[in-house]
């Protein structure tokens, strides 16, 4: 009897001296308790802003699945509460969770990518009166932006159809749902005038040679202005902003690395590409993207603290212009991390 209270009092000893020096594990580190993230980013420009991300497997000692998806689809991955990180335009961020309950914003990734592409010869805003320009995305960045320019300028404008022209001292606007239905006209000269984003810009250059940048639209807003921003969940940000903190210095070193050479831009189309959803056509290629190109596209990181008044203020002009295209922000949307 002895023996065996002997036998269990060494036993249970022993497994307690165990639990008290075992050390928690950190997470991410064998052993530890890893985290699971979702991160979203719609095609094109703004993929690009974690393409070295996707390409070396950036896990940050958790579980990170990258996922680009259709442009438009974008908005319904952070509904749907789907993305615990994403990238998305500033404008839908703003209508969908500018409350900052829920989705917080983080930094600025692009800021400005719009140009006028023509094979007429166009100089100015002024210069499109009475021809028609084809504008993707009705109520979109690139529209509500170029519209913002124009009445800034006291230039008309008008939408047309495809057998409408506009009156001579107004621009005509012709919406198309994306560039891939606004390029094959520009491709034949059927337009000759297109408000495109990079890198859908220097795209149809290859399409069609007669074609050529005529106006940057930055320029003409008066330096860079944000387009697409990074937004998290908000518990994240009070749960693992570690996590968060590395991410987005892997972001300020992919904008360095991608626009390094022409090699590393080819290398972010092929990662970018890697993470399409399923059923999502690439809408970059290769032939189409270099190193002048990515840097036309304008990424960088810019946080959240430093891009409040510019965030503030481009919302407030888009408004202006199109009441529906984008909302006021609370003060509560801007995170710093602590």
């Amino acid at each position: 009897m002895k023996k065996w209270l002997a036998l269990v009092l060494t036993v249970f000893f022993a497994f307690s001296f165990a639990a008290c020096n075992d050390e928690p594990a950190t997470p991410g580190e064998e052993g530890g308790n890893t985290q699971t993230y979702e991160i979203y980013m719609p095609d094109g420009a703004p993929a690009l802003a974690m393409a070295k991300l996707i390409k070396d497997d950036e896990q940050f000692g958790e579980t990170v699945h990258y996922t680009v998806v259709a442009a438009a689809n974008i908005g319904a991955s952070v509904l749907q509460k789907k993305a615990d990180v994403a990238i998305m335009p500033v404008t839908a961020a703003s209508k969908t969770i500018g409350s900052g309950e829920e989705y917080v914003l983080l930094g600025v990734v692009t800021h400005g990518n719009i140009y006028v592409m023509s094979s007429g010869s166009v100089s100015s805003l002024a210069d499109l009166k009475g021809q028609v320009i084809g504008v993707i995305g009705q109520g979109q960045v690139p529209d509500v932006t170029f519209r913002a320019l124009l009445d800034k300028n006291a230039i008309g404008y008008e939408v047309v159809d495809a057998n409408q022209t506009p009156a001579a001292d107004k621009v005509g606007i012709r919406y198309f749902a994306d560039a891939s239905a606004l390029l094959p006209l520009m491709k034949t000269g059927q337009l000759a005038n297109g408000l495109l984003p990079e890198p859908a810009a220097t795209k149809i250059t290859t399409m069609n040679p007669d074609v050529s940048m005529k106006i940057d639209i930055q320029e003409v807003y008066g330096g860079d202005y944000p387009q697409a921003v990074l937004v998290a969940k908000k518990s994240i940000t009070e749960s693992d902003p570690a996590f968060l903190k590395a991410l987005m210095t892997a972001i300020e070193e992919n904008a360095e690395w991608i626009s390094a050479n022409d090699e590393n831009a080819a290398s972010a189309v092929d990662a970018i590409n890697s993470a399409l959803a399923e059923g999502v056509t690439p809408s970059l290629s290769k032939d189409a993207i270099n190193k002048a190109v990515v840097e036309n596209c304008n990424i960088y990181l810019q946080l959240a603290a430093d891009a409040k008044t510019s965030v503030n203020e481009y919302l407030a002009a888009m408004k202006a212009v199109d009441g529906d295209s984008a909302s006021a922000v609370s003060d509560a949307f801007f995170c710093t991390l602590s």
